[in-house]
């Protein structure tokens, strides 16, 4: 069986409307390529005209500790280990002080990248200025020209301050010491100048701010110097009229005070000359009884009462003590008896051998 042949009305419109697409096309073809052409030939001259802008990115290393001989910041009381610090060194690389000190050094203020068109200039400047002073005041044409002259010069310090500070980017590098420093300006070799130069004035302004701390650090120390010598030397004084009021020292001063140590070196070499006389009488004894024995010497009081004389007797006596009380308990062999004997022999052979207090030996 035939199945019956289906129409399909979508499809003949859709076909219908990509013919009519198709038609208008090329009815107005000419104009379409002529609209293009004109398009791509002023889109070509734009880019053409369009003046390109360079950009230069220098990095910088913010370092939170230095290495120093002292330490500025337990005076000025500076954390470098917090993160405000580091905020505040960023603020400071786009802070008009360093962007100036940079407009100043290159003389950006000359390039017309930078002053642009400054408008109210020139005499129409210079009339508008007359007569709006005119209405309230009396002034002179070298006046207003003068005044004229310090507004324009503040408009274009101003005005190249702005567009110098729109050309500036400051970006910190996340979780690091290092900032990115770039500046977008038309010639790239002045782009990459201004970039490293804004880095060198932030490290010379660094530099500046520790060198007047530590100037006004020294300084304040200096006068807290004087100011403690002024007064020691009045506590000085006030100790020296005490001294003197309660007659602790005599107002020979200085003289009084070396009267004291002589006397007292003086005192010194009337010792030693004793013990000199003293050695000298010994000696002379020894050597006049040099054929005597032990036992005969030890009679003469200045040889038995020497130190040395005497500490030996007082050995052999307690010496001999111990033989007799060891000699009560053990025979005269046992061996704490004869360690006793020993001993007692051995100081007695000590005491005759004695070397006397001249240097010689007796016995």
């Amino acid at each position: 069986m035939l199945e019956t042949p289906v129409n399909h009305p979508q499809r003949k419109e859709a076909n219908f409307g990509f013919g009519s697409y198709l038609s208008t096309l090329k009815k107005y073809r000419l104009a379409i390529f002529l609209l293009t052409t004109l398009t791509a030939v002023v889109s070509y001259f734009l880019v053409q005209s369009t003046t390109p802008v360079y950009r230069a990115t220098a990095v910088l290393l913010i370092e939170a500790q230095q290495q120093k001989a002292v330490s500025i910041e337990e005076v000025v009381g500076i954390d470098t280990s917090k993160k405000e610090y580091y905020l505040t060194q960023f603020e400071i690389l786009k802070s008009n002080k360093i962007a100036q000190h940079v407009i100043d050094k290159l003389d950006l203020a000359t390039l017309p990248e930078f002053n642009g068109q400054l408008e109210d200039t020139g005499l129409l400047a210079t009339i508008k200025a007359w007569l709006k002073s005119s209405l309230s005041t009396q002034t002179t044409l070298s006046e207003i020209q003068a005044t004229t002259m310090l507004t324009r010069q503040e408009k274009l310090k101003r005005k190249v301050l702005a567009t110098f500070k729109d050309k500036l980017t400051i970006a910190p590098i996340r979780n690091t010491q290092l900032v990115k420093i770039s500046f977008e300006s038309e010639d790239p070799i002045l782009a990459a100048h201004i970039a490293n130069e804004v880095g060198n004035s932030y490290i010379q302004s660094n530099l500046e701010a520790r060198l007047s701390i530590t100037s006004q650090t020294s300084d304040w120390l200096r006068e807290r110097l004087d100011e403690l010598k002024q007064q020691l030397v009045e506590s000085e004084a006030r100790l020296s009229n005490f001294m003197q009021q309660e007659g602790l020292i005599d107002f020979s001063g200085i003289n009084g005070l070396a009267s004291v140590e002589l006397t007292e070196l003086t005192n010194q070499l009337s010792a030693a000359r004793d013990r000199r006389i003293a050695a000298e009488s010994l000696s002379y004894l020894l050597n006049k009884n040099k054929s005597a024995d032990a036992a005969s010497l030890s009679t003469v009081s200045e040889i038995s009462n020497h130190p040395q004389l005497r500490d030996i007797r007082l050995a052999e006596i307690d010496a001999e003590k111990r033989v007799s009380e060891l000699s009560k308990r053990y025979g005269p062999k046992h061996d704490k008896m004869i360690q006793a004997q020993a001993q007692l022999a051995t100081i007695q052979r000590h005491a005759k051998k004695t070397p006397d207090p001249t240097g010689q030996r007796s016995g």
